[in-house]
Parts: structure tokens; sequence; C-alpha cells
């Protein structure tokens, strides 16, 4: 079978890339006969693939659409049978059998208002047109699937879940640099969703009491994107400059290892999220998760994490402190979080999602490299 795979996002640094990189990774470690197109309209990172792989560069080109004409127009050259879509987008139409996973609807419900007028067309167009541009929808967790099912109740019998995995750069093997002094570690993006607001707040108030760990920022900033926000200044309009550090500069995995594996915990305090990767990252390499009950996040981190609400900064320090205060609870969070991570595997995603793509393709054969 033909496969062809949009891998637009495959060098990006937040969720979409990672789970591109790591699908493409896993799909191309199977012993399988199908051979994989990969479609780009820039030129992606070093990929180190075997021959059934096509890398395909269909260069953008000024007034046509490159994800609804120019990438159609080589699927359709290259014959392919099905194709991929690993983050969120989609085109318009079905040119080919379609398989779309959805990694969160954020943009098209609570970010709504803050996209940029075409950002917001596009975004509003793909979700009508899903029900006809795909043959099925694969959510990365139960909470996405269900909140797919609410705004297209016509793709009942359409959507999976197949969970997200692990890089395995995340891992207990990770060594630990005892010259550095104890912090809170936060990892992910600066937009409103995420909850640096709250995060901040709950910070204070630990301060207050006479904490003095640091609270680290590691977190990523898209200019001209409005629901960004600018947390440096909310970092001084709390009077927090001496404690928290705020850094922005994109770390490799091996790096970002080392930060989860030497931090106090990782404190995940999102209102939404569609999946949430870095709980399992800091779980992988012995870091607590300190997490907000809200969205996939409790699927995802199940009873290896404390929970709070994300609307409560009194709650949310009162377990940060809990973590600091009690060694034989973060102990057991450290335990259980390297059992918790067993659950999740990119080659059983892979697996179940070649299963998927066999069957939108026309195909029907047992599982597939398991």
């Amino acid at each position: 079978m033909k496969i062809g795979i949009d891998i637009t996002t495959l060098g990006g640094i937040r969720g979409p890339g990672r789970v591109t990189r790591d699908l493409v990774r896993s799909l191309s470690l199977m012993a399988t006969g199908d051979r994989f197109f990969l479609y780009t309209p820039v030129e992606p990172p070093p990929l180190t693939l075997p021959g059934n792989f096509i890398l395909r560069r269909v260069p953008l080109r000024r007034g046509v659409p490159w994800l609804n004409f120019s990438l159609p127009l080589s699927a359709i050259r290259d014959r392919v049978d099905v194709m991929l879509f690993p983050a969120n987008d989609c085109w318009l139409l079905p040119f080919r059998k379609t398989v779309v996973i959805i990694l969160d609807i954020a943009q098209r419900t609570h970010l709504r208002r803050d996209l940029r007028p075409l950002d917001r067309l596009q975004n509003d167009l793909q979700l009508a047109m899903l029900p006809l541009s795909a043959s099925r929808v694969v959510a990365i967790s139960e909470y996405t699937a269900r909140q797919v099912l609410a705004l297209k109740p016509s793709l009942a019998g359409r959507v999976s879940v197949a969970h997200c995995g692990l890089n395995p750069a995340f891992n207990d093997k990770v060594p630990a640099e005892q010259s550095m002094a104890r912090y809170i570690l936060f990892v992910s993006g600066f937009d409103k969703r995420k909850n640096v607001g709250n995060l901040l707040e709950a910070f204070r108030l630990l301060r207050e009491k006479g904490r003095r760990e640091k609270l680290l920022l590691k977190g990523v900033v898209e200019p001209g994107i409005g629901y960004y926000q600018d947390v440096p200044a909310m970092v001084r309009e709390c009077g927090l400059e001496e404690a928290v550090e705020v850094d922005s500069v994109h770390t490799d995995d091996e790096r970002l290892a080392a930060l989860y594996k030497n931090a106090a915990m990782l404190v995940v305090p999102s209102f939404i999220e569609g999946f949430g990767l870095p709980v399992l990252e800091a779980m992988a390499c012995g870091c607590p998760v300190a997490c907000s009950n809200a969205a996939s996040l409790p699927e995802v981190g199940g009873d290896a994490a404390l929970y709070f609400d994300p609307n409560d900064p009194e709650q949310m320090a009162s377990v940060m402190d809990r973590i600091l205060d009690e060694p034989g609870l973060r102990q057991s969070m450290i335990d259980k979080g390297f059992e918790n991570v067993k659950r999740f595997s990119w080659d059983k995603m892979a697996g179940e999602l070649l299963e998927m793509l066999h069957s939108a393709g026309g195909r029907r054969q047992g599982k597939a490299g398991r």
C-alpha cells in the first residue's frame, strides 16, 4: 500500500513536531511492505529512513494553496492509497482516503478569538469539512475524542483513540547534576491555556511561606499570535524577578531530560491539554509531577501525579508544598511515575495507526508491527 504523510510540522519544537517526528521514526522501524511518501513544503531536518520511505519536497508557490492544491496534486501523481495528517491540519476535500490525528481542539474553541482572521477561517473550514474529508479521525486522548465528537457528532463511529508515546531520550539513566540547586520546573508554551498566571500566584504563596526554591519557566513564544502571553512582564508584575527564570531558548531532548532529572518537580497547571507529553517525559526521568486535574491530564498522569484545581492557586501551592516537604511522598510519586510511563509507547501508537491506515485504504490484515 502507498501511504502519504504530511510532515510539514516535523521540524517544530512543540507538540505537533514531536508527534510527527516520533511517529515517523516508529513507522520507519516497523517491518511492513508499504511505501511511505513524506510530503513537506520546507526543508526537513536530517532524516535516516529505510528505502521504502520517499521524501517529497513540494515547494510553496505564491498564490497557490499548498494544503489544498499542491499537496493533493503530488499525492495523486504518486497514486497514494491513503493520506495521513499527523498534526490537526487537513485538506478540505477527500482527494484520497484520509486519516487525521487531532492533537487538541483548543484553537477551534478556547483560543479561537485570539487567532488571526485568516487562521480562524482556515480552522473553521477544516472543522466544518472534517466529516467529508476524513475517513478516520484519531484522537490522542479520550478527552480529545469527546471534544471532537461534541463539536462534530456526525463523526460518530469514525473516531478512535491512540495515545502518544515516550521518546527514548527521556529515561531514568539521565545523569543528575548535583551542583544544580533544586528548582520547580514548568515546560510548555506560554499561551493562555497553560495557566502561567495562576502558577506564578501559587509560587508567590510558596515564597511567602519561606520556600527558597526557584521556579524555572521553560517555554515557547510565537510572536504575532494573540494568545501567547508576555511571561517576563507577568513575572515582573508579581515582583518575582529574583526567584523566577524565564527561558524561551530551544533546548534539545538530552538537555531537557537533564532539566527534568534535576528538578524538585514538574508543575503542569494547564486549563486545556490534548495529551500532555511533559507529564510522561518528567516521570520517565524520575521527576514527580504536580498536575492540573483538567482535560486529558488525569488520563495521562494516572495515579502517579498529584492533582490540583487549575483555578485555585492556593490548592496548587499546597500540592507543591507537600511534594517539597514530604520525601516519602516524593519517592512514592517517582516510583509510580516509572510504572505509569510503561502504559505509553510510540511503537504501540504507530502499530494502531498503521492498522487504521490499512483499513481506510482498503486493506484488511492482522496487527502490524506488534
